[in-house]
């Protein structure tokens, strides 16, 4: 398992035009990515939806679709529901739906009703040395077989593998990612019908080995695809 680790080699990047200046004839390339509508009504500041590269690339920002957004919050919903306990007619008040949970038997449950929740619960079990957990709960089924396939059926152990000897640079990048999730240096993606990418813009993936998180849902849960 040497540099990155996904299953999948299909490429699914950002939007890229390149245009011409006709009073110079000088090239120069936009790159167009989506940031959630919830980014903007959570951030305390301005984000901004334009900014220019250092190597001249113009870089928008764009906001999904109602219809994706409200995608998300349908799957976030089981952590917040309201639920009528004793029977008299008014839901109770309940804490929201931990996504990591540690039991009095020692065992872990992992939920990932969003896509940040992947992130928060690897990092914590990037901390914790759960491997095993992580990948028997938040890693999909498209990863486990192909990990399996690759090493004969011992995907479970070469996943435990790379996790320790790349822990610190997915740390690194974990880390960023959760702390500049609401800024506009992490970019959230959809990919396909049922997926999301969330990585760095170009000015921050360089500082970093790891760049990007590939996410995908089964089930109405949130699961881990690749990295790389």
């Amino acid at each position: 398992m040497k540099g990155s680790w996904s299953p999948s080699h299909a490429t699914v990047g950002c939007l890229t035009a390149v245009a011409l200046w006709c009073g110079g004839c000088q090239s120069y390339r936009i790159e167009h990515y989506e940031r959630p509508q919830f980014y903007y009504e959570a951030s305390d500041g301005e984000l901004v939806d334009e900014w220019t590269a250092p190597d001249g690339t113009v870089v928008k920002f764009n906001s999904p679709s109602l219809e994706s957004t409200e995608a998300l919050e349908k799957q976030a919903e089981g952590s917040r529901r309201s639920v009528d306990r004793d029977g008299d007619g008014k839901p109770d008040e309940v804490e929201p739906t931990p996504i990591w949970e540690e039991r009095d038997d020692g065992t872990v449950l992992m939920r990932a009703f969003l896509p940040q929740h992947v992130l928060s619960n690897f990092m914590e079990a990037l901390r914790m040395e759960r491997y095993d957990d992580f990948y028997d709960q938040l890693l999909a089924r498209t990863a486990r077989e192909t990990l399996d396939s690759q090493f004969k059926g011992q995907g479970r152990k070469a996943f435990a593998k790379w996790c320790r000897k790349n822990r610190s640079k997915l740390m690194e990048m974990l880390n960023r990612m959760n702390f500049e999730y609401m800024s506009s240096d992490v970019v959230l993606r959809k990919v396909g019908a049922d997926g999301y990418r969330i990585g760095f813009t170009p000015r921050l993936a360089t500082q970093f080995k790891y760049d990007t998180v590939d996410v995908v849902y089964e089930k109405g849960a949130a699961k881990l695809v690749g990295v790389r």
